[in-house]
């Protein structure tokens, strides 16, 4: 008998050849002379004998013709993967984290295998099967899926995917997606200002001794660029005197760059006394650090007393007069002078007085 293919394709039905003879153990072979278009196929079979006679149609036989595979798409560092430092630039789109096996997302054709690749294209961080059925991804179905990462080194890595469907055909790579892994922030440095670091003249009192009378100090140092500065007062205190964020951009900050820049804040009004103060650096990925410095606020002075030294306080026997009652033994008319001792330096003060007849002087300074 003859055998004859139909095909039917696109809502249209044709035969296809060569056409066949049936063996005689009842088998036959057809290699298609055309290729068939890409999609489902339904082909069907009749055979006529050699007395013409034609047989009913054979029961459909489904084909689908898959010889491409689109290349995955929407490649994206999942948004719970995708950190961010509060009170920075950072986001939850930037493709900037702190999580160094990262959760990746994407569309592919519907049932494929996808595998992800690190910057090189060669090394496999891993893989996952895409939603949807294998049917479904050759009728042109799109599916999504997500891998977990392998482990990434701090730095910037250049993603891409490829997908396997189930024809067997891989595709090309993604368009690459660009993730900077950023686990860890400089410590940071801080310092009282010299401006604020005040100093008395003559005393030991320097610019550098972090003893101020400046209650609204300014603290300074250096951080990551585009981080952060939050001030406290207090090693574990929650009380936020200021807050700054470092001039420059993330990109800036993170590895491999990891730049650094100068930070200021005025600080709020401190009470007197010792304060623990403490610098909280929270970068664009969402990593801290912290620094602390003890910082003096010193704003009076105790009022100093003046006493006659017992060795000068003469008293005269069988009077009245004692080592402890301000008179010293004058001649009349002499002229008194006071000196000063004060911050290791003596200075005489004005004015001066004439003892009067009586042994007595008065001085006002």
């Amino acid at each position: 008998s003859l055998v004859t293919i139909s095909d039917t394709f696109g809502g249209s039905t044709v035969a296809v050849s060569p056409t066949a003879q049936v063996a005689s153990d009842g088998t036959w072979t057809i290699t298609l002379g055309s290729a068939l278009a890409q999609g489902i196929h339904s082909l069907t079979v009749v055979t006529v004998d050699p007395a013409d006679n034609t047989s009913t149609t054979s029961g459909a036989l489904a084909i689908t013709i898959d010889t491409t595979s689109s290349a995955p798409t929407a490649v994206d560092l999942d948004t719970a993967s995708d950190s961010s430092g509060t009170g920075t630039s950072g986001t939850t789109a930037d493709n900037l984290t702190n999580d160094a096996t990262p959760t990746i997302t994407g569309t592919a054709e519907a049932g494929s295998y996808v595998t992800l690749y690190d910057t090189n294209g060669t090394t496999v961080l891993g893989t996952a099967v895409t939603s949807g059925t294998i049917t479904q991804g050759a009728a042109g179905t799109t599916g999504t899926w997500t891998i977990t990462s392998s482990t990434l080194a701090d730095g910037i890595h250049s993603l891409t995917a490829k997908a396997l469907d189930g024809a067997g055909t891989l595709s090309s790579a993604s368009t690459a997606l660009a993730v900077t892994v950023d686990t860890s922030t400089a410590t940071p440095t801080i310092d009282l200002d010299t401006a604020s670091d005040s100093a008395g003249t003559g005393t030991t009192g320097t610019t550098a001794d972090n003893r101020t009378n400046d209650t609204t100090p300014t603290i300074t140092g250096v951080a990551e660029k585009g981080a952060s500065v939050t001030l406290y007062d207090g090693a574990t205190g929650t009380v936020v005197l200021g807050t700054v964020v470092v001039s420059g951009t993330n990109a800036d900050g993170a590895p491999p760059t990891g730049g650094t820049d100068s930070y200021s804040i005025t600080s709020t009004a401190l009470a007197e006394g010792v304060h623990t103060l403490r610098v909280v650096v929270t970068d664009a990925a969402g990593n801290t650090s912290s620094a602390t410095l003890p910082v003096t606020i010193d704003t009076s002075t105790a009022t100093p007393t003046l006493d006659l030294s017992v060795g000068s306080d003469t008293a005269g026997t069988g009077t009245t007069g004692t080592t402890s009652d301000r008179l010293t033994s004058v001649t009349t008319r002499s002229l008194v002078t006071i000196s000063d001792t004060f911050g290791g330096s003596t200075v005489a003060v004005s004015p001066t007085a004439q003892v009067a007849s009586d042994g007595t002087w008065t001085i006002t300074l």
